[in-house]
């Protein structure tokens, strides 16, 4: 595909437009299958438990920004009385086993809603039959809504096709081509065949391609600098249902493949993705309260100013101020503006990029954040190959100068 002769901010609108659409119509394969299994499956509910927990969320799959209960405006009273039974089950147990928490959440969803409307109207003194969803057959499983964690999932499947894509175009020779994947056929990923009878069986291909890739890479460049972006640990827990939702995975893979050569050419064009795929809404519903750039600017001229600074972000999010910090040693070390646009150069033995992006460590407790900052980076200036990428998935304070790979980082870093 050959670049369009349009403005640069259309043509990454136009491409925004397409993933996000892709995004979207998957996601309607992913919800109800993901939400599905938590409630019923508790095998699966007791692993996501533990990894939403490691992701940096107290209450596990409880959690404000993974769970949430939704009634009409009309019927707010049901989910407020819900809301409180459940935390007065936890409470009751004090910090309770993953166990304990799934028993009393599937316990919960399996009741009706009329039987719901009765108890909240005998308990509150209020006339619940004027309610209509009180006159519906439904369940509470209904009125739980685990969507801002499928959306996330989704949104990292479709951020580990599109860096796949562009690392394909540096490290074709160790990395296999991602290609659509289809019922019934066989695929070889790393001297293994794996047939692809069901949609769990597409997740396991995908998810084995991001792992061989990742240690083939590592092992070339003699780093470990590429797991944040495909191990997610919470995220990577994704299901599909159905099989259309395989032709939805392949859309995505047809697209970031389609475009791939454009983007390589589109320096920044992950940090257009990431700041105008999630709507501002959803950003903020899944947790991410992003500082917009002219302040995280602002801050960074005031805090970089030497060419031979490091700088270090230990709530790092989608990466704003590294991204800023990026720009600013750029601009200091080369005499390079960013914005102009005047990106880093790279030839053999010679690697601007790479130089910059050895001076910004950023830390996130969240996965997903961490996920988005890694990409953003990785993908500053996607025509030169990058061999380190010093993300962390973890919580700052615990962290050590051992655990950051260097003694020398908390003497001279700038915290940003």
């Amino acid at each position: 595909m050959s670049r369009p002769d349009i403005p640069t901010a259309k043509f990454y609108s136009a491409f925004v437009d397409q993933l996000r659409s892709s995004i979207e119509s998957l996601h309607e394969y992913v919800g109800g299958a993901v939400k599905s299994e938590i409630l019923r499956n508790r095998e699966y509910f007791l692993r996501l438990f533990d990894k939403a927990v490691k992701a940096g969320y107290q209450y596990g799959l409880l959690s404000s920004g993974l769970l949430e209960l939704r009634c009409p405006d009309n019927a707010r009273v049901l989910c407020e009385y819900l809301k409180e039974k459940i935390e007065e089950g936890l409470d009751k147990a004090g910090r309770p086993k993953p166990e304990k928490v799934y028993e009393l959440l599937s316990s919960v969803s399996r009741r009706g809603v009329k039987d719901l409307c009765d108890e909240v109207g005998k308990t509150r003194g209020i006339d619940t039959t004027s309610i209509p969803l009180c006159r519906e057959s439904k369940k509470v499983e209904d009125l739980i809504s685990f969507d801002n964690l499928t959306k996330m999932m989704t949104y990292v499947l479709a951020n580990k096709i599109l860096a796949y894509k562009i690392l394909e175009l540096h490290y074709g020779g160790l990395i296999p081509q991602l290609k659509p994947v289809r019922l019934g056929e066989d695929v070889a990923v790393d001297g293994k065949k794996i047939r692809i009878f069901s949609t769990s069986d597409v997740i396991e291909v995908l998810n084995s391609v991001f792992r061989l890739a990742s240690s083939n890479i590592e092992k070339a460049l003699e780093v470990k600098d590429f797991k944040p972006i495909f191990e997610t640990g919470l995220y990577d827990e994704i299901i599909l249902s159905g099989a259309e939702s395989i032709n939805r995975v392949n859309a995505i893979i047809d697209l970031a493949d389609s475009w791939k050569e454009v983007l390589k050419n589109l320096p920044g064009i992950v940090g257009y993705v990431c700041e105008n795929l999630l709507p501002s809404r959803e950003r903020h519903q899944l947790g991410q309260f992003y500082t917009p750039p002219y302040i995280a600017r602002l801050i960074v001229r005031w805090a970089v100013r030497s060419k031979s600074d490091r700088v270090l972000d230990g709530g790092c999010g989608s990466g704003t101020f590294l991204i800023e910090a990026y720009k600013r040693l750029l601009w200091l070390k080369f005499n390079k503006d960013y914005d102009k646009p005047e990106y880093p150069s790279c030839t053999k033995g010679y690697n601007e990029n790479q130089e910059v992006l050895d001076q910004l460590y950023g830390v996130d407790i969240n996965t997903f954040a961490s996920h988005l900052a890694g990409i953003h980076l990785m993908l500053m200036e996607p025509r030169c190959p990058i061999s380190e990428l010093h993300i962390y998935t973890n919580d700052y304070f615990a962290l050590s100068r051992r655990m950051l790979g260097s003694s020398e980082l908390a003497g001279s870093s700038t915290q940003s």
